[in-house]
């Protein structure tokens, strides 16, 4: 059971991680768009 919930809140972590990566580089991508405009 403990097990599972270290694995869970892992996965969790990750996928959040991987999210704000993801909303971090696409806000950099726009904003040096909107830099260049």
């Amino acid at each position: 059971m403990a097990k599972s919930n270290v694995a869970n809140g892992a996965t969790l972590f990750s996928s959040l991680a991987i999210e704000t990566l993801l909303i971090h580089m696409l806000m950099s991508n726009v904003i040096d768009k909107a830099m260049h405009l």
